[in-house]
């Protein structure tokens, strides 16, 4: 009774995944709900679908499929295949949400995001861990309020730059699919989505010096 056609708005791929986050107002926490029903039948990629999705509803969703793609590449467990469409995918949606940005009516920009953000969740449904900026976003979203999409902004440059001594050559490769080869991926990425006009710092969205050692904890 579950299945469904799916035509989604924004660009965090959730459609493609058998997986709900549901968030528990009440004890502030972020639940996750499996049934292998729950993906859809059907996903119709339509861009002009998206036309009247707020722009930063839709670029920063769109952030959330670049942390599927860019955690997935720097995963510690990763495939052939998996790798392919992460690399790919990072590479679609770095062009793709610039372009869309500046020219925001163009459907064929809109068309290649829904192409990457597509190719983002392959590794993910074939069981392909993420890393700490899912962990902590998730934190982020369920315990204070801060949307999806918005978490991967802000915690994805900054979990970049920590791993960057373990897993340095893969984040070369991130680096150089934003346009900042030979660069820090955590401080391109950091730019990338200061270029979006979307929030790289936990002040930016309210969040207190005072609530962080809680976070740790959690």
């Amino acid at each position: 009774g579950l299945r469904m056609v799916a035509v989604p708005t924004t660009l965090s791929a959730a459609e493609f995944f058998p997986s709900a986050g549901v968030t528990d107002v009440q004890r502030r926490v972020k639940q996750s709900y499996f049934h292998p029903l729950a993906v859809p039948r059907s996903v119709i990629l339509d861009p002009a679908a998206t036309l009247e999705t707020p722009m930063e509803l839709l670029l920063s969703t769109g952030m959330r499929a670049v942390d599927h793609a860019v955690e997935g590449w720097c995963s510690i467990k990763s495939s052939p295949m998996a790798d392919a469409t992460n690399l790919e995918a990072m590479k679609l949606l770095s062009l793709s949400l610039r372009k869309i940005k500046t020219d925001s009516e163009n459907l064929e920009h809109r068309a290649m995001a829904q192409q990457g953000m597509w190719l983002s969740r392959i590794g993910s449904m074939a069981g392909i861990p993420m890393g700490a900026s899912h962990g902590i976003g998730y934190l982020l979203g369920g315990g204070y309020g801060v949307p999806h999409g918005i978490t991967s902004c802000i915690t994805l440059p900054a979990v970049m730059t920590w791993n960057e001594s373990v897993n340095g050559a893969r984040q070369a490769d991130v680096a150089a699919a934003f346009g900042g080869a030979g660069r820090s991926a955590g401080t391109v990425l950091r730019g990338y989505v200061s270029e979006l006009r979307l929030p790289t710092q936990l002040r930016s969205v309210g969040m207190k010096r005072e609530v962080l050692p809680s976070i740790a904890a959690s």
